[in-house]
C-alpha cells in the first residue's frame, strides 16, 4: 500500500510540473518575453547585421541604492536642491528617478559592442543601436528588465504647422489694435494612442 501511494505522489508532482510548464510556455527559457511586440515585429525584416536604436530597460539601478539616497548632493545640484526644499520634505529631496542609469551594466553591454546613444535616468534605460543577434544576447542578461523599439517621429509635410497661416491682429480689451499680430501654432505631436512610447530624444 505504501508503495502505491509513493508512485501516486511522484507520478503527481511529474504531472503537475509538467502542466506547469506547459502553461509558462517557453519563455522562461528564452527570454523572449522581454522584447515587446513593436520590436519584435520589426526583428522580423531585420537583415544580417542591420542594427536598429532600441530601448533597453534595466530592472535595478545597481546596489548602492540606499547610499545613494542618503546623499542627495550627489545626485543633482544644490540650486536643485534648495528649490526642492520648498515642496517636499528633507528626507524626500531626491528618489529613484534622480539615481543614474548603473554604469556597471552600461559598460558590460559596451563590452559585447553595443553602441550606446542616449540614458534616461527617469525611466532607467538606455537607448542604443542593436543588431538582431545582439538583441537575443541582450535578453539573456539577468539585469535586462526589457527590450523594446525607439518610436521615431517623422514630420508629416500636409500638417497644419506647414499650411498657410492666418495671421490675427491683437487688440486689448476695447477690441483696439495694439499693432501685435500673432498666429497660434503649436505644430505636430504623437497620436494619443501613442501612451508612453517615448522617443530617443535626440
Amino acid at each position: 500500500m505504501k508503495k502505491e501511494f509513493k508512485y501516486f505522489r511522484m507520478t503527481l508532482l511529474t504531472v503537475s510540473v509538467f502542466f506547469m510548464l506547459s502553461l509558462t510556455g517557453s519563455n522562461n527559457f528564452t527570454n523572449s518575453f522581454k522584447v515587446s511586440k513593436n520590436l519584435s515585429f520589426i526583428m522580423k525584416d531585420l537583415k544580417n547585421n542591420e542594427k536598429t536604436l532600441i530601448w533597453i530597460s534595466f530592472r535595478d539601478k545597481g546596489e548602492n541604492v540606499s547610499s545613494l539616497l542618503s546623499s542627495p548632493e550627489k545626485l543633482v545640484t544644490q540650486r536643485s536642491l534648495d528649490r526642492r526644499k520648498k515642496v517636499k520634505p528633507l528626507n524626500g529631496l531626491v528618489d529613484h528617478t534622480d539615481i543614474p542609469v548603473n554604469i556597471n551594466y552600461i559598460n558590460d553591454l559596451k563590452s559585447k559592442g553595443i553602441e550606446v546613444k542616449n540614458k534616461s535616468r527617469w525611466f532607467n534605460r538606455i537607448s542604443c543601436y542593436a543588431d538582431k543577434d545582439q538583441i537575443n544576447r541582450i535578453i539573456n542578461e539577468d539585469y535586462v528588465n526589457g527590450v523594446d523599439l525607439v518610436m521615431k517621429f517623422k514630420k508629416q509635410y500636409n500638417d497644419v504647422e506647414f499650411q498657410p497661416r492666418n495671421i490675427t491682429p491683437e487688440t486689448d480689451g476695447n477690441n483696439n489694435p495694439n499693432g501685435v499680430q500673432y498666429a497660434l501654432n503649436y505644430g505636430t505631436s504623437l497620436t494619443p494612442d501613442g501612451g508612453n512610447q517615448c522617443t530617443d530624444g535626440s
